[in-house]
C-alpha cells in the first residue's frame, strides 16, 4: 500500500514538474519572438486556418474517423484521381496567394514593419506543400481501385493540367495589371468602400499617380479562374438520374477542395478589410446569414404528388397479407395457419444498404424462392430503407412469383452499393454552399443535397426514366406482388415515428396521443416518390438535410428526419402491428412468424476505453456518452420488446426470432464497416464475404427457432438443399 502511494506521489511531481516546464518554455518563446510575429499570425489566420485544413484532412480521415471520411479519398476512376489533384492544387494555389497578398498589405494597412518576401518560386513550392499530402493520401487509397487504369497517366496528365491553370492566373493578373492597374473608376470605388483609408490597397495618394497593389490583383486574377472552373464543373456534372456506367461523376472530395478554393481567398480579403475596423468577421457572416435566412425563409423541402384515389380501407391490412400468402394455402391442406415472414432491416448508411439486399438475395437462395414470398412486411430504417427500395424495385411482376429472380441478384447489390457520395458533393458545393454562405436567392429552392441524392438513387432504379411511387407499390402489395415496406422517419416537432408506406396504420394512428403517424394520415390525398421517401427515412443531416413538405399541409407541416433518432433496428413498428393483428378476430389465420433482425454492424459487446480523463471527458464526455448508449438502448429494447411479443402469444403462434448481425472478423482479421455512403470494392466484397461465412450459422439458427419443420414453415431445408446441389 506505502509503495503505491510513493509511486502515486513521484508521478504527481513528475507532472507538475513537466506542467511548469511547457509554461516556462511557452514563456521563453513569447518574450524572445517579436511582437510583429503573433500580429501577422493574427492577420493571417484565414489563409493558416485553410492551409492546416489541407494538411490535416488526410490525417484526420486515414486516423482519427477513418469510419466516415477514409473513403472519401478512395477515388473510382482515373479521371477522379486527375481533379482531386488539380482540385487541391488550385486550393493550396488560392491559399498561399491570398496569404501573399495579407502580407504585402499589412505593413500599409496596419502599421506593420515589413516582414517576409516570398519570390513566386516559393509561392508555387509552397502551395505543392499544401495540396501535396491530400495528393499522395488520395494516390495511394485508390492504387488499389483504379490499377488497371493507369493511375500514373492520371498524375502525369493532373501536373500538366494544373500547370496550364496556374499559366491562365498568371496571364489573368498581366492582363488585369495592364488594364484596371491605374482605373481612375476602380481607385474611387475602393476609395468609397474604405471611406479613404486605402492603406494596403493601393500605392501612392493623389495627385499622384496611384495603382493596386500587387497582392490584390494577384488575388482577383486567382478568383476569376476559379470561379470560371467552379462553373464549368458545375454544370458539367450535375447529378443525372442515369445508371452508374452510363454517367461520368466528380470525385465528392473534388467539392471539397472547390469549397476552399472558392472561400480561402474570399475569407481572407473579407479579414483584410475588416480588421481595420476592428470587427469580427465570423460573428458578421454569422449575423448577415441568419438575417438572409430569416429574410428569404430558406428552408429544405420535399414534393409530393396528389392522388385522391387515396383511400384507406380498413380491410387493406387483411387483404393485402392473405394475397401475398395465399400461395401457401395451394397444395398444403395438412398444415393448419399461415407462416408469415416480417423482415426488420436496420440503418447505416451504404453498408446497411448493401447487406440488406445481400442477407434478403441470400436467404432467398438458401431457403427457397417459397421464403420470400412469406415476406409480408419490410420494416426498414436509414440505409436499410435504401436497400429495401432496391430490392423490391427488382421484384417480378407476375402475380405468381412474388420474389426478385435470382439474376437480379447482383443487380440488386449493384444499385444498392454504388456510390451516393458525389452526388452530396455536388449539392454542397453548389446549391447549399449558396445558402450557407448568404446567397439562397442564387439556389434555387428545391434543389439541395436532398434533391440530387434522390436523383442519383433514382438512376440504379430497374427503370431510370420512370419514377415509382407508394400508389404504385400500392397497386403490387394488393395483387400480393410485393410484401409491404415501411420506410420508418422521425418528426423533428414532436419526436413521433413516421411511418412512410403505402398502407394506413389507422389503428395505431387514430389517437392523437400515440407517438406514431403513418403518411396516409398525416399527409391525406397525397402521394410520394419511392426514392423520397427512402430518402426521407434515411436523412442523416450532414448527407441529405431535413426536410418539410414544399407545400401547405392543415395536418402540420413537420421536418422529417432519420427514422434511427427513434428507432434504429424498425422492430418497434412490426412488434405494435403484430400484437394488433395477431388476435384471431382480424381473420388472417397467421400461426407462424419468422422476425429477422437485419442488423448492418458486428453485435456490440462491452470494451475497455483507451480514452483518458480530464478535460476531454469534461467537453466530449456528454455527447459520447449519448452516442454509446444509442446502440445498447436500442438493442436491449427491441430484445425486451420481442420477449413480451412472444410471451403474450405464447399459446397461439409461434414467434421465432433470428437477429442477423453483420460478422465482426473477416478473412483478415476484424472489419470495422465504413459509415460512410460510398463504398470501395474490397468493402463491397467484403458485404458478400460475411454472408457466406455466415449463412451456415443462420440457416441453423433459424432452424433451430422453428425446430425444423422447415416444410410446415413452408421453407426448403437448407441442409438438404446444399446436399441436392453437390
Amino acid at each position: 500500500m506505502n509503495t503505491t502511494n510513493s509511486k502515486q506521489k513521484l508521478n504527481y511531481i513528475r507532472q507538475i514538474i513537466i506542467g511548469i516546464g511547457i509554461i516556462a518554455i511557452a514563456v521563453v518563446v513569447w518574450w524572445h519572438i517579436p511582437d510583429s510575429f503573433w500580429k501577422y499570425l493574427f492577420f493571417l489566420r484565414a489563409p493558416i486556418l485553410w492551409g492546416l485544413l489541407l494538411v490535416a484532412l488526410p490525417l484526420i480521415a486515414t486516423l482519427l474517423l477513418p469510419a466516415m471520411l477514409r473513403n472519401l479519398f478512395v477515388l473510382r476512376g482515373p479521371w477522379q484521381l486527375t481533379s482531386v489533384i488539380v482540385s487541391a492544387n488550385m486550393a493550396a494555389i488560392g491559399v498561399i496567394i491570398n496569404a501573399y497578398m495579407l502580407l504585402k498589405g499589412a505593413p500599409d494597412r496596419f502599421g506593420l514593419s515589413p516582414w517576409l518576401e516570398i519570390s513566386d518560386i516559393w509561392q508555387y513550392g509552397l502551395a505543392i506543400a499544401l495540396s501535396l499530402p491530400i495528393c499522395v493520401t488520395s494516390y495511394k487509397l485508390s492504387k488499389e481501385e483504379i490499377k488497371e487504369k493507369n493511375p500514373i497517366q492520371a498524375v502525369i496528365f493532373s501536373v500538366f493540367l494544373s500547370l496550364g491553370l496556374l499559366f491562365a492566373v498568371i496571364q489573368t493578373k498581366t492582363w488585369i495589371f495592364t488594364n484596371f492597374a491605374n482605373n481612375k473608376l476602380l481607385i474611387s470605388f475602393v476609395e468609397f468602400i474604405t471611406r479613404h483609408k486605402t492603406e494596403g490597397y493601393i500605392l501612392g495618394t493623389q495627385p499622384k499617380p496611384q495603382q493596386f497593389l500587387e497582392g490584390h490583383l494577384s488575388n482577383i486574377a486567382f478568383f476569376i479562374v476559379a470561379f470560371i472552373v467552379y462553373g464549368i464543373i458545375g454544370l458539367i456534372f450535375q447529378p443525372q438520374s442515369e445508371p452508374s456506367d452510363k454517367k461520368k461523376e466528380a470525385a465528392a472530395l473534388m467539392y471539397v477542395m472547390l469549397i476552399i478554393m472558392m472561400i480561402a481567398p474570399l475569407s481572407g480579403s473579407l479579414t483584410f478589410y475588416f480588421d481595420y475596423y476592428r470587427v469580427p468577421v465570423f460573428l458578421l457572416f454569422v449575423v448577415i446569414v441568419a438575417l438572409m435566412y430569416a429574410l428569404f425563409k430558406v428552408d429544405h423541402f420535399f414534393e409530393l404528388n396528389l392522388n385522391e384515389a387515396n383511400n384507406h380501407d380498413p380491410n387493406d391490412f387483411k387483404t393485402a397479407i392473405e394475397k401475398r400468402l395465399e400461395h401457401q394455402d395451394k397444395g398444403k391442406e395438412e398444415y393448419q395457419g399461415k407462416t408469415l415472414v416480417v423482415v426488420c432491416a436496420s440503418g447505416g448508411g451504404i453498408q446497411a444498404a448493401g447487406w440488406t439486399v445481400q442477407v434478403l438475395t441470400g436467404l432467398q437462395e438458401m431457403l427457397g424462392e417459397s421464403f420470400t414470398r412469406a415476406i409480408g412486411f419490410i420494416s426498414s430504417v436509414s440505409g436499410g430503407s435504401v436497400g429495401t427500395m432496391y430490392y423490391l424495385d427488382r421484384f417480378d411482376p407476375d402475380p405468381d412469383k412474388g420474389y426478385p429472380e435470382s439474376k437480379e441478384f447482383e443487380n440488386i447489390f449493384k444499385s444498392a452499393t454504388e456510390d451516393s457520395l458525389d452526388a452530396v458533393g455536388w449539392g454542397l458545393a453548389y446549391p447549399d454552399l449558396w445558402r450557407i454562405i448568404g446567397l439562397p436567392f442564387l439556389a434555387p429552392k428545391m434543389c439541395d443535397r436532398g434533391k440530387v441524392i434522390e436523383t442519383d438513387w433514382q438512376g440504379e432504379l430497374k427503370c431510370p426514366k420512370n419514377k415509382q411511387h407508394l400508389s404504385d407499390w400500392k397497386k403490387q402489395i394488393n395483387k400480393g406482388e410485393i410484401p409491404i415496406p415501411i420506410f420508418n422517419a422521425t418528426l423533428v416537432e414532436d419526436g413521433r415515428r413516421f411511418l412512410i408506406s403505402p398502407m394506413t396504420f389507422e389503428e395505431e394512428c387514430k389517437d392523437k396521443n400515440v407517438n406514431v403517424v403513418d403518411f396516409n394520415t398525416l399527409y391525406p390525398g397525397k402521394d410520394m416518390d419511392i426514392v423520397t421517401a427512402a430518402r426521407l427515412s434515411a436523412t442523416f443531416s450532414y448527407v441529405s438535410p431535413i426536410s418539410r413538405y414544399v407545400g401547405e399541409n392543415p395536418q402540420g407541416n413537420y421536418h422529417i428526419a432519420d427514422g434511427g433518432y427513434f428507432d434504429n433496428s424498425g422492430v418497434v413498428t412490426m412488434v405494435e402491428w403484430l400484437n394488433e393483428w395477431l388476435d384471431p378476430q382480424k381473420g388472417l389465420n397467421i400461426k407462424r412468424v419468422l422476425l429477422l433482425q437485419i442488423n448492418a454492424f458486428p453485435e456490440s459487446t462491452p470494451s475497455k476505453s483507451n480514452i483518458e480523463g480530464g478535460w476531454f471527458q469534461a467537453i466530449i464526455g456528454p455527447l459520447l456518452t449519448l452516442f454509446s448508449v444509442r446502440d445498447t438502448t436500442q438493442l436491449s429494447r427491441v430484445s425486451t420488446e420481442v420477449e413480451l411479443l412472444q410471451q403474450r402469444w405464447e399459446n397461439q403462434v409461434k414467434i421465432a426470432y433470428c437477429p442477423i448481425f453483420f460478422p465482426k472478423n473477416g478473412k483478415n482479421g476484424e472489419y470495422k464497416p465504413p459509415l460512410s455512403w460510398t463504398l470501395t470494392k474490397k468493402q463491397k466484397q467484403n458485404i458478400k464475404n460475411g454472408w457466406c461465412g455466415i449463412k451456415e450459422e443462420i440457416g441453423k439458427q433459424i432452424g433451430k427457432q422453428i425446430e425444423e419443420e422447415w416444410k410446415k414453415w413452408g421453407f426448403e431445408d437448407p441442409s438438404q438443399k446444399s446436399t441436392n446441389e453437390k
